[in-house]
């Protein structure tokens, strides 16, 4: 398992999707996804094939709003990567 933090450099293009522990929905994890040429934060990777969705630059999606602890965001374990590819 692989960790980014803000300010880290945007992971390789290998990696596609990521995730926060504590930011759970009632349905689920709520996922970083790489989307055309930025990440879009999303509940499933049905939701990131809406072609309405505006993509996000690594800086802007990982940089802290004011007063907020920095973003800590990991790879999916095996399970969690079961659950993407399905949702």
């Amino acid at each position: 398992m692989r960790y980014f933090s803000s300010g880290d450099r945007e992971p390789e293009h290998r990696i596609d999707v990521l995730v926060r522990d504590f930011d759970r929905t009632a349905s689920g994890l709520r996922y970083l996804a790489r989307f055309r040429y930025g990440w879009r934060w999303v509940a499933s990777r049905t939701e990131l094939q809406q072609r309405d969705k505006t993509p996000l630059t690594w800086h802007f999606v990982t940089t802290p709003k004011r007063g907020r602890r920095p973003v800590e965001l990991r790879t999916l374990t095996a399970d969690e990567q079961v659950q993407w590819f399905a949702s």
